[in-house]
């Protein structure tokens, strides 16, 4: 596990830790999960924790905490990815371009009709500790390699990719999780995995513009000298 040097509070307080202060409501029961083109996992937790092992990282946080994060290159990238074949695919074989927000709706459909029986290991573009990791699919047979299960396959892969990433003993405190991105937003058959993965509800954010408002919450507490409120 690496650990962020810890220094003054604001020139670590990120977009995307000013996100998790306008987000999370309750910092010990909550996980944080963002979905771009990358994606991140990640848990408040007590400035004293200790992690031996793992493919995570520990950075500094408001209010003497700690933000545990497990980050992956490949996000909504490897969504996308299936979308940008199966597009490549129907143009080789000459059928006319299909708007791609019709093979997006064509996917999440069969994907939630289907079950994940592959197991697909989304590293197309490496991860940042291993860079030349490339992605796998597992366990094809001759009747369970089409779109629905690859879909809803691949969706899972995406979220076990940063669950594996994380201790294990950080789940059962954990009751929630508050998402973010339009990857998620936007893709129900993502929102379904993500459940299914880490067996725990997801939460849309109501606040779009997460890291503008955690930069207001965190600002007003620097300001009022108050006890930082996330969610407030």
């Amino acid at each position: 596990i690496r650990r962020t040097p810890r220094s003054t509070l604001f020139p670590y307080t990120t977009l995307f830790r000013s996100s998790l202060l306008a987000t999370l409501t309750d910092m010990d029961q909550d996980l944080a999960l963002t979905l771009g083109t990358g994606g991140q996992l990640s848990a408040v937790v007590k400035s004293s924790v200790t992690v031996p092992h793992g493919t995570c990282e520990l950075r500094p946080f408001p209010g003497d905490r700690m933000l545990l994060v497990a980050a992956v290159l490949s996000g909504g990238s490897a969504w996308a990815w299936l979308a940008h074949t199966v597009q490549d695919w129907l143009q080789t074989f000459g059928v006319s371009t299909v708007n791609e927000s019709e093979i997006y709706q064509r996917l999440n459909q069969l994907g939630m009709q289907a079950k994940a029986d592959l197991q697909v290991a989304p590293h197309f573009i490496g991860e940042r500790a291993q860079p030349d990791q490339r992605a796998a699919i597992a366990g094809i047979s001759t009747t369970n390699f089409d779109l629905g299960t690859l879909s809803r396959s691949l969706a899972q892969g995406i979220f076990l990719n940063m669950k594996n990433r994380m201790p294990a003993e950080l789940f059962p405190s954990r009751r929630r999780i508050v998402a973010s991105g339009n990857a998620l937003r936007l893709n129900p058959l993502l929102q379904a995995a993500a459940e299914e993965v880490f067996q725990l509800p997801i939460v849309l954010s109501e606040r779009r513009e997460e890291a503008a408002s955690g930069a207001a919450v965190l600002a007003r507490n620097m300001v009022t000298a108050k006890t930082l409120t996330p969610g407030s």
